[in-house]
């Protein structure tokens, strides 16, 4: 299922930095992740600051920012992280 999906969804996923890259793995190139913020406290915090450090994804900012959800592009393989 490497690169099956346009984007993704996702809320309260609590998975560990391996089992992330897997579940981004199913995205495909310059897809994107969205992950919901609605009632996010404690580890989902954690998932988030997961997202925003993981070296596949780019974190997308205004005009698509919002309190309620964060969106993350996931890179092209061959590019390089952004500094």
């Amino acid at each position: 299922m490497d690169g099956a999906f346009d984007s993704l969804y996702i809320q309260d996923i609590h998975a560990s930095n391996s089992n992330l890259t897997d579940i981004i793995r199913t995205v495909k190139p310059n897809g994107i992740v969205i992950f919901s913020k609605d009632d996010c406290v404690g580890g989902d915090l954690d998932d988030l600051n997961k997202l925003r450090k993981h070296p596949q994804l780019n974190e997308v900012r205004l005009p698509y920012q919002s309190g309620m959800f964060d969106v993350f592009q996931k890179r092209e393989a061959h590019a390089q992280p952004q500094k």
